[in-house]
């Protein structure tokens, strides 16, 4: 039960000093250049493939091909957003209002640039293009340490809590949404809502902090501007109060007033969080009711949006699918670099699939479970009772329902029928909450191994690693070395897998691109069996060495985490984003009121949507994810909106459209285009 398990946090501070350091430093193993490193993680680069920057590239440094063309939202939307609420805040405004896009729309009510929210204040009193490192900086670590913090309060030790910092901080699902900042702002409170609520609910407890505690994690969701986030975290909310109140020791279970008043509370904490957030929550709730994502999507279209089945390698092989990121691959064969265009065979792109949430959190996880398991079948009466309703198995059968809906199983209903969320459109998303049920039971996992050692028992887990990496390892060398038969094998693999034959020119390629992964996954495996290893050898040393030993697992998962994440940011000079081509000094030279939009047949995107937002340009087009509807339906009488599934007012496709008197009514003086227009007007 989680009330047994709720009680001792620990020994003192001391014993938490070091943990809550390296969970504040472990983010700069992969954030150093852009925080530190005085670089920005803005994707600047991404502005340089299209015109009007693209002719000017060379000057700033940039080859054809950006760093990572999958994340050009950070600096189309979030840093169009935020440079705008910059302004208008110094200059004594609320930014309520966006005349740069859709003909002028609501901004604040809209929510997604965070301009409520607290952390935003880093926007405003950092240089705005540096801002974005330490931001995430900041958010990294507060779900490590409150990933700790929970961990803490179940009862584990300091290792193991240090154990789920890291893993839930340095998740893939949670640092590839670096794109998407007011994701990640939204899921580092997720800990301290699930802490608020298991200490809220346990009878016996002081429930006034928690319930503040709580409601405080809500608001600040809510105020962060994804309601997605909010949205799930407190469906995991509420998940854990009915399992506390399941959970509550005999005396108290039979307690029908001390179960009402501990629902009561729980019911008051989620009152009190709708109330700090919904200065945001409510206009953004009207937004969203007047914009085009009115019309829900059916259940099985939704699920037909989760993840392939196949996906489920990605949580052992962050990138064998493809890394925006990485610009070519290892040839197996020659032992050569072969520099390129990235590599993608994914039916979800990097970010809708960033699963990985580390080998050996993974592994620690499952034994938790296997351990626990046996303890339900030895016990019995009211022990197995205890046993069943243990935090280990609310964790596991919420990661396994998270896991059904990131996979589109039938049981997504469950979730879909829930008031408001047939809305949403993304059910892989739910390897958020997903993250942390692992991040958890990682740390009953290594617990359990510290047990191990100090009775002087090697556990099985370090040797399983070991073996299965060294066996994969030596599986992948022996099929390199006898890889002719095995040759029209992968090339009949290159015509058969979805989207490989647009990837791979042959079997062979095939093969060294894979390869390449898994062999970086078998030895992670493998050096994942002697970090546990060293678990054993910290009771014969002494010291510091000994403090080694002890942070080997967490520390290894750092190195892991950081290394399926690095290199995905940039890390630009910010230049660029002070540039001013030629044709935007010509248009701003024109001190009337006017707007643009531009004619695009081909598909050539000049002056992306956004762009000219970042120079006060006023368009007729737009990209943001919530578009008035009544915009949309204008724009449909002037052309087919064939971008609306990519948030997007679409650029005039045909000549004839260009002579429509919907676009004097929009004032549109200028169009942008690198196409011949054929019309005299």
């Amino acid at each position: 039960m989680l009330a047994a398990e709720l009680g001792n946090a620990g020994t003192g501070w001391r014993s938490d000093a070091l943990p809550i350091v390296l969970l504040l430093l472990a983010p700069l193993l992969w954030l150093y250049p852009v925080t530190l490193g005085g670089r920005t993680a803005l994707p600047v680069d991404n502005l340089a493939q299209f015109a009007p920057w693209d002719s000017s590239a060379e000057q700033f440094g940039f080859d054809a091909q950006p760093h990572n063309a999958l994340i050009s939202d950070l600096v189309l939307e979030n840093y169009a957003w935020q440079r705008f609420v910059r302004a208008a805040v110094r200059a004594g405004e609320l930014p309520l209002w966006n005349p740069y896009q859709f003909g002028g729309a609501p901004f604040l009510a809209t929510g997604q640039a965070s301009v409520l929210y607290p952390p935003s204040i880093l926007f405003h009193v950092l240089p705005l293009a540096l801002a974005y490192g330490w931001y995430l900086l900041f958010h990294f670590a507060l779900a490590g340490l409150l990933a700790y913090a929970l961990v803490r309060g179940l009862g584990l030790s300091s290792t193991s809590a240090l154990l789920a910092g890291i893993a839930y901080q340095g998740a893939l699902p949670l640092t590839a949404s670096s794109v998407f900042p007011m994701i990640v702002s939204g899921a580092a409170w997720l800990p301290l809502l699930v802490l608020a609520v298991a200490r809220a609910g346990t009878p016996g407890v002081a429930p006034a902090r928690w319930l503040c505690a709580g409601a405080l994690a809500i608001g600040m969701q809510l105020l962060a501007g994804h309601p997605e986030v909010a949205a799930y975290s407190l469906v995991m909310a509420a998940l854990l109060g009915v399992w506390q109140l399941l959970a509550a020791p005999a005396p108290h279970f039979t307690d029908g007033r001390g179960q009402l008043l501990r629902a009561a509370l729980l019911a008051a904490m989620v009152v009190l969080g709708f109330g700090i957030g919904a200065v945001q929550f409510l206009p953004q709730l009207e937004a969203v009711r007047g914009s085009f994502r009115t019309q829900a999507p059916t259940l099985d279209t939704v699920r037909g949006w989760a993840l392939p089945l196949r996906h489920v390698l990605a949580f052992i092989a962050p990138n064998i699918f493809g890394n925006p990121s990485v610009h070519g691959y290892w040839d197996l064969f020659s032992g050569a670099w072969m520099a390129g265009k990235p590599v993608d065979w994914g039916i979800k792109n990097f970010v809708e699939g960033a699963v990985y949430l580390g080998v050996l959190p993974l592994l620690l996880a499952c034994a938790a479970v296997v351990r626990q398991a046996v303890r339900i079948r030895r016990a019995s009466g009211d022990a197995m009772r205890a046993q069943l309703l243990s935090p280990r198995i609310f964790f596991a059968l919420l990661a396994v329902l998270c896991l059904a809906f990131v996979f589109g199983s039938p049981l997504y209903a469950l979730a879909y029928y829930l008031p408001g969320l047939s809305q949403l459109h993304t059910p892989f998303r739910w390897v958020l909450p997903l993250a942390l049920c692992v991040a958890v039971l990682a740390a009953y996992g290594l617990d359990d191994q510290l047990a191990e050692s100090r009775a002087g028992r090697r556990g099985t887990l370090a040797a399983f690693c070991i073996g299965i990496g060294s066996a994969l390892i030596l599986a992948v060398l022996l099929m390199r070395i006898f890889f002719a038969p095995l040759a029209p094998l992968f090339d009949a693999l290159v015509q058969q897998l979805a989207l490989a034959d647009r990837a791979f020119a042959d079997g062979r390629m095939f093969f060294s691109f894979t390869g390449r992964w898994v062999l970086q996954a078998a030895g992670m495996l493998a050096l994942s069996g002697l970090a546990l290893r060293l678990l054993w050898a910290a009771h014969a040393a002494r010291g510091i060495l000994r403090t080694a030993c002890w942070l080997a697992v967490p520390l290894f998962v750092a190195m892991d985490l950081a290394l399926a994440i690095g290199g995905f940011l940039p890390a630009n000079a910010p230049d660029m984003l002070q540039f001013e081509p030629p044709v935007i000094a010509f248009l701003r030279g024109d001190r009337s009121v006017w707007r643009y939009t531009t004619f695009d047949p081909e598909g050539s995107k000049p002056l992306n949507a956004n762009s000219g937002w970042l120079f006060d340009l006023q368009d007729a087009r737009g990209y943001d994810s919530i578009i008035p509807l009544q915009y949309v339906n204008y724009m449909q009488r002037l052309e087919p909106q064939t971008e609306l599934q990519y948030n997007r007012i679409a650029p005039v496709r045909s000549a004839a459209a260009l002579g429509s008197p919907l676009l004097d009514l929009l004032n549109v003086k200028y169009v942008l285009t690198r196409s011949p227009i054929d019309r005299p007007q």
